[in-house]
Order: C-alpha cells, then sequence, then structure tokens
C-alpha cells in the first residue's frame, strides 16, 4: 500500500530577502513637528536554485527563457502589485522605471543597485519590453517629465521617499543633471 505524503527537496539556494522602510509622518497637533506614525515596508524576497544556472536549462539553452522572458513576469508582478494599492499597475512601473533614470539609486547600495538591475530593461529581439524601453529613454532624456508623460499614476516613488528622508539625502539632492 502506498502512502501519500509530502516530497521534500534539498536543493542548493541563495535567497534574498532586501526590504526597505519609510516613516509615515504627520504633523497631529499642527504644531509643526512631525511625529511618526507608522512605517511602510517594501519587500521582494526572491530565490535562486543554484543548481539550475549552469545546468543549460536557464542560461543558454535553445529553449530556455530569456531574460526579457523573465523580466517581464517579474513587471507584470510589479504592476499587480501597485494595482492592489488601486493605481494604474502599467502607469506606476512605467513612471518607476522613467523616474529612476534620474536619480543614481545604485551608487548608493547594494540594494540600490539590485533595484536599479530589476528595473532595467532588458534589450531583446522580440520586443517584448519597448514599452518599459521607452520610459527608460525618456527618463535618460528628461526624468522630470516622466510625471506628465504617465499622469495616470499620481504615485511617484522617489517623492514618497523624498518626504521621508532628511533634507541632505532627499532625491532633490541626488538627481542627475
Amino acid at each position: 500500500m502506498a502512502t501519500m505524503g509530502s516530497t521534500f527537496q534539498l536543493r542548493p539556494t541563495w535567497t534574498f530577502k532586501p526590504k526597505i522602510g519609510a516613516p509615515l509622518q504627520s504633523d497631529a497637533d499642527f504644531n509643526g513637528k512631525k511625529v511618526s506614525r507608522a512605517v511602510v515596508e517594501f519587500a521582494l524576497p526572491f530565490t535562486i536554485f543554484l543548481d539550475t544556472i549552469f545546468d543549460g536549462n536557464l542560461l543558454g539553452a535553445r529553449h530556455a527563457r530569456s531574460a526579457a522572458n523573465e523580466q517581464v513576469g517579474i513587471f507584470k508582478w510589479m504592476e499587480t502589485a501597485y494595482g492592489t494599492a488601486g493605481l494604474d499597475g502599467k502607469k506606476c512601473l512605467l513612471r518607476t522605471i522613467c523616474e529612476m533614470q534620474g536619480y543614481p539609486i545604485g551608487e548608493y547600495s547594494m540594494f540600490g543597485e539590485m533595484i536599479s538591475i530589476l528595473l532595467s530593461p532588458r534589450r531583446d529581439e522580440m520586443s517584448l519590453l519597448d514599452e518599459y524601453i521607452v520610459a527608460e529613454k525618456l527618463g535618460r532624456t528628461d526624468h522630470k517629465m516622466c510625471g506628465v508623460e504617465y499622469h495616470k499614476c499620481p504615485f511617484s516613488v522617489f517623492d514618497f521617499f523624498n518626504d521621508a528622508m532628511p533634507p541632505d539625502q532627499s532625491h532633490a539632492n541626488m538627481t542627475r543633471t
């Protein structure tokens, strides 16, 4: 008689659990002094299965998914996350990609570098990421136009973090000219 049970696989993995938090502050007493009321945290955990990196199925195989295919999946997931907050997911992701080109976040931390890599659309022959590449190009040309072009997204990630950071570290002081 066969028994039913769960299977447990031991695989070499590398797991990242990057998380960034920003305080939500308000002036409840209207005295000009901000008070922290809560912390909003964004997390993007991911795991890499090390045994699949060089087996020919992920990198270099004929039928393997391209980096662009993988990135489309990540972008769709991010659009859904924006959408659950009641925002136009695609427009908000395009705005984020566009605005990111004006801020050298990759130069300040490993987490910033990972976000920069994640949100830099890959070029491929199938044009899977053309809209995202257009947003990236607009941001490199004039990142201040991103809010105008993607006005259906009323939310700027950089404005959100600018309000939470000390003035000398705000994104207004980090912009590329």
